[in-house]
């Protein structure tokens, strides 16, 4: 097993996540100094004859250091990962766009084939109708809807469409 071996470039997504682990440490190192100097400053404070001015004067200054780099800390990890939220909902949304786009071209070959099944019976209906009247079978009349073979109300329609060439006899 090779240590040595150049680490693999991170894709942009593993990136940010990298980095937004990095600031969350940051600002967990962050906190843990407030909490120290905190902790340091309120025990000089407490007793401050017993420890020199020096200990004094750093802890006193320490304290509203770590602040500002605890709040420094926690304003830039708020920002990163609001930009790595908003980039996990982008990348969602396109999924789903592409699935919609994806059953939205499947929905539309399924219908032209349908249309050209339809086209054939179309052509085809006519003939089996004139060929029910003279031998004298009796058609009924489709009552679910409009039917090719079976209506004899107006013309037929597929999903709003009127179907072209379409002849009652």
């Amino acid at each position: 097993m090779n240590l040595f071996r150049k680490p693999t470039p991170a894709p942009a997504d593993d990136a940010a996540e990298l980095e937004l682990l990095k600031l969350r440490n940051a600002r967990d190192d962050a906190q843990t100094r407030y909490n120290r100097a905190k902790a340091e400053a309120d025990r000089v404070r407490a007793n401050p004859g017993a420890v020199s001015a020096l200990m004094l004067q750093a802890a006193l200054v320490e304290e509203p250091a770590a602040a500002q780099a605890l709040e420094a800390a926690l304003s830039e990890y708020d920002v990163m990962a609001s930009h790595v939220e908003q980039a996990r909902k982008d990348a969602e949304q396109k999924r789903l766009d592409e699935e919609k786009a994806e059953k939205v071209r499947a929905y539309e070959e399924a219908l032209a084939a349908y249309r050209q099944a339809a086209d054939a019976l179309v052509a085809a209906a006519p003939k089996v109708r004139s060929l029910a009247v003279e031998a004298g079978v009796y058609l009924p009349d489709w009552q679910g809807g409009d039917d090719l073979l079976f209506d004899q109300s107006a013309e037929p329609h597929i999903l709003g469409e009127t179907v072209a060439g379409w002849q009652t006899v």
